[in-house]
């Protein structure tokens, strides 16, 4: 007599039991519960935007392309083809500038070395359809385009080679900070590291530039509000407290410089550089409708965004230990008053 699921051989009786053996087939069935989720794309370095929020057709324009398409997710899409032979001349251009001069090969042995890398950047379920050689190819075109666009906008009199229209440099400036748009910076730093050009820190800096170019520029004066506001910081800077979160937030700040070495794609490099806070206020410089639309639009597009949002139990939780300490320290008496007066205790609290 012998089990059904292993063909080991069971006894009856009084014979000797033997316990069966699980086969091949549920060795690899367990090995796949365990190694469940270990390449899951919540843990990709570019993931896709989830499927609730996919759901919604007003935000679809947050992060799909309207021109180009950067990476696996958007890759062959109908209405962005026509910008494939662009990127084919702008690969061109690129490696024909190159200095030290280089072949298309050197650059394209460069990507295929971190390819594997760049692959497991990206939900799993986008880059099946691609074999190696294909998604090589992919990294390598629209690496290349990439760089040459960014070294076209960084100068204006190299900007007039693009002969592109305003209309479509605006849609690729957009496209480029797109979440399902990005490429892995491996690709670039690729790219980049033979290119006397790029070299070293300078590949990162005119990155940088080209990032801070797309930024909203501040107002040439200060307003009359400005300046009463820049009269009651430097006051409330004085302030033993007030110097305690200066000085943290200086500290973030080295730390979060420190991390721009290493990006893992293009928008997260932009969202590591600060905005000027007084561009906000510059509305003949900058118009969020150009990007998001009417204020309305914008309104509307947080207020569904937040119906799927989830309470957070830790949010803010940095600041609610600085006013408990700020409360506890040696300048209150523990029942929340202040040497300098409930309303300055008031203000320091919110």
């Amino acid at each position: 007599m012998s089990c059904p699921c292993c063909n080991q051989p069971v006894a009856s009786g009084d014979e000797h039991i033997v316990i069966p053996v699980a086969s091949d087939l549920e060795d690899e069935w367990l090995e796949s519960i365990m190694s469940e989720g270990e390449s899951s794309s919540s843990h990709k370095k570019l993931p896709k935007v989830p499927e609730m929020l996919q759901q919604m057709e007003s935000i679809k324009k947050c992060y799909k392309p309207e021109v180009v398409s950067i990476g696996p997710y958007h890759h062959n899409k109908a209405k962005l083809k026509s910008f494939e032979k662009l990127k084919i001349r702008f690969t061109k251009e690129y490696v024909n500038s190159y200095k030290p001069e280089s072949s298309a090969t050197a650059l394209y042995k460069q990507v295929a070395v971190v390819a594997g890398e760049a692959r497991n950047c990206y939900a799993e379920d986008a880059t099946k359809s691609f074999n190696d050689r294909d998604f090589t190819r992919m990294m390598f075109l629209d690496g290349c385009f990439v760089l040459q666009y960014i070294h076209y906008k960084n100068d204006e009199e190299e900007e007039t080679k693009m002969t592109m229209k305003n209309h479509e440099k605006a849609f690729v400036q957009r496209d480029l900070f797109l979440l399902e748009n990005q490429l892995p910076f491996i690709v670039l730093q690729a790219l980049m590291t033979m290119n006397s050009e790029f070299a070293g820190k300078k590949g990162l800096e005119l990155i940088n530039k080209f990032i801070q170019n797309t930024r909203p520029s501040p107002p040439l004066h200060n307003s009359f509000w400005e300046l009463v506001e820049n009269c009651i910081t430097s006051i409330t800077n004085r302030l033993p407290f007030q110097k305690n979160i200066t000085n943290r937030h200086k500290e973030k700040s080295k730390k979060s410089n420190s991390q721009l070495d290493k990006p893992a794609h293009l928008l997260e490099l932009k969202h590591k550089q600060p905005i000027e806070p007084k561009a906000f206020r510059a509305e003949k410089e900058w118009n969020t409708s150009k990007y998001l639309g009417s204020d309305e639009e914008v309104t509307g597009l947080f207020n569904e965004i937040a119906k799927n949002l989830v309470p957070n139990p830790v949010a803010y939780k940095d600041v609610r230990d600085q006013i408990e300490n700020h409360y506890k320290n040696k300048f209150g008496c523990g029942c929340g008053c202040s040497p300098f007066g409930k309303e300055v205790a008031f203000g320091l609290l919110c």
